[in-house]
């Protein structure tokens, strides 16, 4: 008897294991998105048949390890803080639900699993903490019927589609009834229809005045060789984008990581012979490029535009700090933390304070730099009084296809959702333009050095 209540508690982790695994496969390939529609029924299956909290933190530790491995590029610790912290949400979440449950009253149980799991993606995108990866809404990346709903009431109403169908498919299983494949037929067909897809733009005209270049040096080189690199890349790719008549050259990230400014807002020397290929086609073109800028309250991830005699005329300063990456939250004022970075050779960054957008010319551009562009509240405020919007990164550190993806992935969401035009360039990619429906209008190969000359694209 003890030996089969052992066993149906372990079978208690089967259904929430097999969803945590569906619900990664969900993100990874674009047609993961079919997935997502039943990846949670195992998971609330298993809820409403009374298993405990224990294999519901199972599912959310899973999910978040799979899902956040690539980030062992920066250390074993922080794959492991992503999928506590991840694992926490879902459950607090899902608590409501493992309190409440009922078998009788299954549609009760999971509008309150979907209301908790919802209003847990949203809260953990606040705070120097927050993010908004593994919100179930992105999983539908490659279906921009589905998408598009985020340009309504953002990727947390595509969230709340997604669990509609896991809760007709997880109702039609309990009940062991056949008409929950035709239900669940016509709730995709329904949401197919009425998507608001065909009200979005498919134009970009803003950004045919825009050269990006996607450098694809490794961040991994040691000086010397990365000194090397850099004069050989940037300047074949400087000739490249010199045959481009685009008044807008941009680089990615982080380029340098060092200040490339001098004390009269010009380019210094070392810089100057790098940089001014990108400029020497026209006096009236601007260069924009990822680096670093430093004043009397510390260091700045900085998006810096030039113009073309090579002086600053603006910069964006990150807002948004990769936490342990670039700041420690709650330390960030603290004279002896910037003292020992600085001595370490990784000083901390300070955030900037402004999202004020960028003149290209005549042209208001929203600024972000890197993960930035995965939060949907920051890109709003940016967004605001901009006609574009523009994301450098820099994801050259990891190799993993998986978390460029991601970083890209995102952006489609952000078009949509204010319903302008994304500009993204990546150091290794991708490095792409997309329309406000959210479809790539133009894309670099990956990971190669490439000039995605937008201007070339007008008719």
């Amino acid at each position: 008897m003890k030996n089969s209540i052992r066993f149906s508690r372990v079978l208690c982790f089967v259904p929430p294991l097999a969803s945590a695994v569906l619900l990664y496969y969900s993100f990874v390939p674009e047609w993961g998105f079919l997935l997502a529609h039943v990846a949670l029924a195992p998971l609330f299956v298993s809820i409403l048949r009374g298993c405990g909290f224990a294999p519901v933190c199972m599912f959310g530790c899973v999910f978040a390890a799979l899902y956040f491995s690539w980030l062992t590029v920066f250390s074993p610790l922080a794959p492991i803080l992503m999928t506590a912290l991840h694992g926490f949400w879902l459950c607090a979440g899902l608590w409501t639900v493992l309190r409440f449950r009922s078998a009788d009253t299954p549609w009760k149980t999971l509008i309150l699993a979907g209301a908790g799991w919802i209003a847990s993606e949203w809260l953990r995108s606040f705070g120097p903490y927050g993010y908004e990866w593994g919100a179930l809404g992105y999983s539908q990346y490659g279906s921009l019927k589905l998408a598009a709903y985020s340009s309504i009431g953002g990727v947390w109403l595509v969230s709340a589609i997604v669990l509609g169908s896991n809760a007709i498919v997880t109702v039609g299983w309990l009940k062991m009834r056949q008409d929950w494949i035709g239900i669940a037929t016509l709730y995709w067909v329904a949401l197919w229809v009425l998507s608001p897809s065909h009200h979005l733009s498919g134009e970009a005209p803003a950004a045919k005045s825009f050269a990006l270049v996607q450098t694809n040096i490794s961040p991994w080189l040691k000086s010397l060789e990365r000194e090397a690199v850099m004069q050989q890349q940037l300047g074949d790719l400087a000739v490249e984008a010199a045959r481009s008549p685009a008044q807008n050259v941009v680089l990615p990230e982080t380029l340098f990581s060092t200040e490339i400014t001098g004390m009269r807002g010009f380019l210094t020397e070392e810089p100057r012979a790098l940089l001014m290929g990108f400029l020497a086609p026209s006096a009236d073109r601007r260069l924009l490029v990822g680096a670093i800028e430093k004043d009397d309250r510390g260091f700045y991830n900085a998006a810096i535009l030039f113009d073309g005699q090579g002086e600053r005329i603006a910069s964006y300063r990150k807002r948004h700090l990769v936490p342990f990456g670039e700041t420690i939250p709650g330390l960030e004022n603290a004279d002896w933390a910037r003292s020992l970075g600085e001595k370490l050779g990784t000083p901390f960054f300070s955030a900037g304070d402004t999202h004020a957008p960028i003149l290209f010319g005549h042209v208001p551009v929203a600024v972000l730099v890197c993960f930035e562009g995965t939060f949907s509240r920051l890109v709003a405020e940016s967004a605001a009084h901009a006609r574009l919007i523009l994301n450098i990164s820099n994801d050259a550190w990891s190799e993993s296809e998986f978390g460029h993806a991601q970083h890209a992935r995102f952006l489609r969401f952000r078009a949509i959702e204010t319903g302008l035009p994304v500009l993204r360039v990546g150091n290794s990619g991708p490095t792409a333009l997309f329309a406000p429906n959210g479809i790539i209008l133009y894309e670099a190969h990956r990971p190669t050095p490439a000039v995605l000359d937008l201007d070339a694209f007008r008719s």
